[in-house]
Formats: C-alpha cells, structure tokens, sequence
C-alpha cells in the first residue's frame, strides 16, 4: 500500500521512517516519510521553479545578514551561534505566520517600552529579509512551500501522491 506520511521536522521523518519500517517486518517499500518543505522542494523542481530554495544553514545567514543591515540590536550579532539561530526562527515564525514587516512595525508602534523596541527592531530586520530575498531571487522555506501550493492549485501533478492509498500527516 503505496503512503505519504508528512511531518514537521527531519528528526520526525527518520524516526516516523523506522517505526513504519518495524510495523511492516524490517521492509519498508513503496512508503515515503518526508517533510512539507522537503516535499515542497521536489515538487518546484519537478514543475522547473528556476528560484533556489535556501538550505537551513543559508536561511541562517541570510537572517543574520539581514539583522545587520537593520542594525540596532543586530548590528553587533555574530554569525555563528544561538543568536543568530534563534533570529533566523523568529523572522522564520513571522514569515510561516504571513506577518509582514509593515504589520510587525505597526504592532510594535502599539506596544509601549521595551516590548515595542524589541518588535520594532525585529520588523526592520524582517523588511530587510524580504528584501534580499526579493532581490537574489531566492526562496526560503516558507515561500518554497508557499510556492508549492501555487503551483499545486494551477495544476502542477504531486508525483507522490498520484498512487498514494494513504495519506498521515502528523
């Protein structure tokens, strides 16, 4: 029986791929585990997206060449190490939310104090983001997906699913 079982995270798809390993005696074929990004990535190249989709590592970088470029709290942010990661999540978060940067400016012009700053400077290092990446003509993973779906709806076939009986999406 021909499954698709799509997951959140890479971690989730190789244990998900074990266990249904062991639920069909050590034998796993015909069944495939991915996730929605990875899912998304096979489909622009099969309908011949010309826009690279970034890697984890290279959406990391980007973020943090965009903080800088916003500068205040990020102009001083290392490359390497949790902060870096941890801005590439939240404008990673915004983004799959589908908070614009003019949306992230306009809440953080409601919020008084410190709260108000944070936000602000996380708005400009957004708008910074979409930038670069309007201008290299690039595709994070939430525009991949995004794009995915768009070419999903015009009619693109998801070779998957054209013998899928079992769809799990976790």
């Amino acid at each position: 029986m021909p499954a698709l079982v799509l997951v959140p995270s890479p971690l989730q798809a190789s244990r998900a791929s074990r266990r249904l390993c062991d639920a069909q005696g050590g034998v796993l074929f015909g069944a495939q585990v991915t996730t929605l990004p990875a899912l998304a990535a096979g489909l622009l190249a099969g309908v011949g997206e010309a826009r690279p989709v970034l890697t984890p590592l290279a959406e990391v970088l980007l973020a943090h060449a965009a903080g800088q470029e916003a500068g205040g709290p990020f102009a001083a942010l290392p490359p390497s190490g949790g902060l870096a990661g941890a801005l590439a999540a939240a404008l990673a978060e915004l983004r799959r939310g589908e908070v614009t940067a003019r949306a992230a400016r306009q809440a953080a012009a409601a919020l008084p104090g410190a709260p108000g700053s944070r936000l602000g400077a996380l708005a400009a290092a957004l708008d910074a983001l979409e930038g670069r990446l309007e201008a290299g003509g690039l595709l994070d993973g939430t525009a991949a997906v995004r794009a995915a779906a768009e070419a999903v709806r015009r009619g693109a076939p998801l070779g998957e699913a054209v013998t899928l009986d079992l769809l799990v999406v976790d």
